[in-house]
């Protein structure tokens, strides 16, 4: 069984040495990182992976960016 999650993020940033206006400011970027594991449903609930743990799990990396 594959169980996927999807987390989407938004940065900003500028690139100070670029000639282009466009780069040089601020501006943003969307990601979507999405995240998926293998394995076989192991406990009684029949399932591979808790998303709320998972969610947890990942969180933190997420918001890194």
């Amino acid at each position: 069984m594959i169980i996927v999650k999807r987390f989407t993020t938004e940065t900003s940033h500028r690139v100070l040495s670029c000639t282009s206006k466009k780069c040089n400011s601020l501006h943003g970027h969307s990601y979507t990182i999405e995240i998926a594991l293998e394995g076989s449903p192991s406990n009684q609930a029949n399932m591979v992976l808790d998303f709320s743990a998972m969610k947890e799990t990942i969180k933190p990396f997420v918001e890194s960016f």
